[in-house]
Order: structure tokens, then C-alpha cells, then sequence
């Protein structure tokens, strides 16, 4: 929980980047995790080779885009301090894919329990990063920079991540961390799910950000893809048409 928490409520920076430290906290403790799943988790043969076949089509896509990132200092003009900065965070995000990929295909109480710490950390942090927003907006002197960054545009959130676009990411991220507790709690709390979506939803509204329309798409297409290639579906309160249909 503290890998998806943390990172997104730090307030305090220092220049000449006001995300650094957001940054490498993130590094740091999505590190950890990593090292956890790796350590803690063991697979069974059958289990391995689940998950290498899990990685290959994401592990594909996340390789080219890693080789994109350089190939724009090689053969663009992107300078190459930007260029490395991508590639290394692309590279991370490998590493995390693969751990994710490894605790997915272990059985028994303990996958379920990994996913389910995942999705509460998502959740917890989307719910504080909307307290955060309600502050931004309605009581912007209650912000001292320190605790709760101040807002650059009156009337818009950007949450402690500075960046209004970053935080409506993490919003959408929480309200699948909601989705995916519902369904591995049996859908027992509706009523708390749904309360839990509204509050995202007033989250997104307040950061005044097109990219929640812009996953949206991605979200139905990428559900499309799966659905038509493999002949999988995700179960229907897992789709991006009903995020919201639990509160209904």
C-alpha cells in the first residue's frame, strides 16, 4: 500500500524538479515490491510458464516503446538525458510487469491477498489524493505547500503530484482498485463501492482533465482487442462500461 500511496502524497520537492522526490520514492518502494514477489512468492513449473506467457505481449510492447524513447536521441533530436530518463523508466516498468506477471500466476490465498493489497493501495490513495483535490478547489489557503501543494490554476486540482493529468491517472487507477475489490469480495459492499466511485468521480471532475476520456477509449479498445484475439472477457463489472454501474 505504501508503494501506491506514498509516492502520490508528497508534497514537499525541491528544485529544480518539483517531481523528483515524488519520483524516486516511487523507484524505491515499487523496488521493494518487486524484490517481495520475487522472494516470497514461488512457482510451480506449470506456474513459470504461465507466467512468461503472461509478459510476452505487454513485455513486447513496453520493449518498443523503450527502443522508441532511444531511437528519438539517436535518430531525432530528443537530448539524451530525456531519451535515458524514459528508457530507465520504461525498463523499471518491466521489471514491475514481470513481478506482477509472477504473483499473478502463484495459487491459493496468496495471490489473492497480493492482488488485493495492490488494489486497497490504489484505492487509499485515490480517495486521499481526492481529499487533497476538494482542498486545491474549495479551500485553497488550507494548501501550505508543504502537506498539500498549492494549485497553480485556481479552481483546478493538480493533487500532490502537481500535474492535473497525473492525478486524474491516479483517480482512474483507484476506481479499477475499487472494481477488482468489489469482485474479490464477492461484490459484499455495494454501497461502500459505490461511494468510493462517486468520490473518484468528483476527483476527476475537479482536475478538469481530458484524460479521462482519453483512457476511457483506451480502456474499451484494449477490452475489444483481448475479447476478439483471445475469446476472453472480463467478468461485467470489470469493464470499463461499468466502472460506474455499481453505484447504480
Amino acid at each position: 500500500m505504501a508503494a501506491a500511496c506514498a509516492p502520490s502524497l508528497l508534497a514537499y520537492n525541491v528544485a529544480p524538479s518539483a517531481t523528483f522526490l515524488n519520483q524516486a520514492l516511487a523507484l524505491c518502494l515499487w523496488g521493494l515490491v518487486a524484490a517481495a514477489c520475487a522472494f516470497e512468492i514461488r512457482l510451480l513449473p506449470d506456474q513459470r510458464r504461465q507466467a512468461r506467457h503472461a509478459l510476452l505481449l505487454p513485455g513486447l510492447a513496453l520493449a518498443l516503446l523503450l527502443l522508441a524513447a532511444l531511437a528519438s536521441h539517436l535518430q531525432g533530436s530528443l537530448p539524451r538525458s530525456l531519451a535515458l530518463s524514459a528508457a530507465s523508466v520504461l525498463a523499471v516498468a518491466m521489471v514491475l510487469l514481470a513481478a506482477g506477471a509472477h504473483a499473478g500466476a502463484a495459487s491459493g490465498p496468496r495471490a489473492q491477498q497480493v492482488m488485493a493489497w495492490f488494489a486497497a493501495g490504489w484505492v487509499l490513495a485515490g480517495l486521499l489524493g481526492t481529499a487533497i483535490a476538494f482542498v486545491q478547489v474549495l479551500a485553497p489557503q488550507w494548501a501550505d505547500g508543504t502537506l498539500i501543494a498549492r494549485s497553480g490554476t485556481a479552481g483546478r486540482a493538480i493533487g500532490n503530484l502537481r500535474q492535473p493529468n497525473h492525478l486524474c491517472t491516479l483517480l482512474l487507477w483507484a476506481a479499477i482498485g475499487v472494481v477488482a475489490l468489489h469482485e474479490l469480495s464477492a461484490r459484499q459492499h455495494r454501497a461502500a463501492a459505490a461511494l468510493a466511485l462517486l468520490a473518484l468521480a468528483a476527483g476527476l471532475v475537479l482536475t478538469a482533465s481530458r484524460t479521462a476520456v482519453h483512457l476511457k477509449c483506451g480502456f474499451w479498445s484494449s477490452e475489444k482487442f483481448v475479447s476478439s484475439s483471445t475469446g476472453l472477457r472480463a467478468p461485467a463489472s470489470a469493464t470499463s462500461d461499468n466502472f460506474f454501474r455499481i453505484a447504480a
